[in-house]
């Protein structure tokens, strides 16, 4: 793959800032091969880009100081991918450029190459490549370090995201031992597109409970008041997740600027959308009423006992007092008699008891206020 073609100086190969070509997310920046690609199409290298055909008897491409190399008897093409030609130089002190300019647009930036030192170089080191952070004003520390290989080697190089905005390195051979240089690769992600349009909501009151924003979905990021959410690449989405107090429920939800509002689902929330494309302000309020309160009372004639009252919410349940035995004398008499307590029976009811008309235990839902009074059976 190849990004742009590239001009020789008689003294130092430089190369300008790279067009780099578009990609998605994981895929190859930028890869420089030297030759030929496996489909036999002639990948141009500057002016050198004629002396790459296999029919061309000249050793070096180009008789400069760093050349296209291509040894027919030597695989120097560690990945196979250019036609075993690379970049080779003999001449001391001279330099070998690569500016990639601005790579800010991606992550987990990767640069990628192939060396090798030559036979000559047993115990000495002649190649140095070097990363800078401001293309090539100034370079830092040799990425080889105290390697003499003479085989080829891979140096992976994970570019610090501080150098993106201006990457480039330097490629030297020190002496007039000769230095190969392969395959360059940077791989990288495409950082995700910045939103310029955003929702920005803000939070009103909420008497009688609080809600929660979140973001796309009930399990989405919380949105704090004031705070923002993209409004792009497709329709904004809110989702309202009220929290009531107690003995309130929340009867609805409004958003200013258009908003659709819909609900409340299974889980009692309110989805907001918002037509993308655009910046938004937009006051979210959420409504809460209190529920409706009855008041139960109960009533026990034996002996005028009061039994408190209960305050009981709408929806919700509450439990009919249990009153102990107990024995009464009998209105005109001396005689005594023994009460055994049932249970409760509507005020209203007429007739003789039936047992289901009793009730104990845990009521049904409150739908009216209502009166119970206390069943008793006399003990015979």
């Amino acid at each position: 793959m190849k990004t742009k073609n590239f001009k020789f100086k008689s003294m130092a190969l430089v190369l300008f800032a790279l067009v780099l070509s578009s990609n998605v997310w994981g895929e190859t920046i930028y890869h420089e091969t030297f030759g030929k690609n496996e489909t036999s199409a002639t990948i141009a290298w500057g002016d050198a880009s004629s002396y790459l055909s296999d029919s061309k008897s000249s050793t070096y491409c180009e008789s400069t100081n760093w050349k296209i190399s291509k040894y027919s008897s030597v695989v120097c093409d560690v990945t196979g991918t250019s036609g075993n030609s690379h970049l080779f130089s003999q001449t001391a002190n001279h330099t070998f450029v690569l500016k990639f300019g601005d790579l800010s647009g991606y992550t987990n930036v990767t640069l990628t190459l192939n060396w090798k030192n030559g036979a000559s170089t047993k115990n000495n080191r002649t190649l140095t490549i070097k990363p800078s952070a401001n293309g090539g004003t100034s370079w830092g520390s040799d990425l080889i370090g105290s390697n003499k290989s003479q085989s080829w080697q891979t140096l992976i190089y994970n570019i610090p995201g501080a150098s993106l905005s201006n990457f480039a390195i330097e490629i030297t051979n020190t002496s007039t031992n000769d230095s190969r240089i392969d395959d360059i690769k940077l791989t990288g992600e495409a950082a995700a597109p910045s939103c310029a349009n955003k929702v920005t909501v803000t939070k009103g009151a909420a008497t009688g409970g609080s809600y929660t924003l979140k973001a796309g979905s009930a399990s989405g990021a919380e949105i704090a008041n004031g705070g923002t959410i993209d409004n792009c690449d497709a329709n904004a989405t809110i989702v309202v997740v009220p929290n009531a107090n107690s003995h309130y429920h929340c009867t609805g939800v409004t958003a200013s600027n258009s908003a659709s509002v819909t609900g409340p689902d299974g889980s009692g929330n309110y989805t907001i959308t918002y037509t993308q494309g655009s910046s938004i302000s937009s006051t979210i309020n959420v409504t809460f009423a209190e529920d409706t309160k009855y008041t139960i009372s109960f009533q026990d004639n034996i002996q005028s006992e009061e039994v408190a009252s209960k305050e009981v919410y709408g929806g919700a349940t509450f439990t009919f007092p249990v009153l102990t035995d107990k024995t009464a004398t009998t209105t005109g008499t001396c005689e005594q008699v023994h009460y055994h307590f049932m249970g409760w029976v509507i005020s209203t009811h007429t007739g003789e008891i039936e047992a289901g008309d009793i009730k104990t235990g845990t009521s049904d839902a409150v739908n009216a206020p209502a009166t119970y009074k206390a069943v008793w059976a006399a003990e015979e």
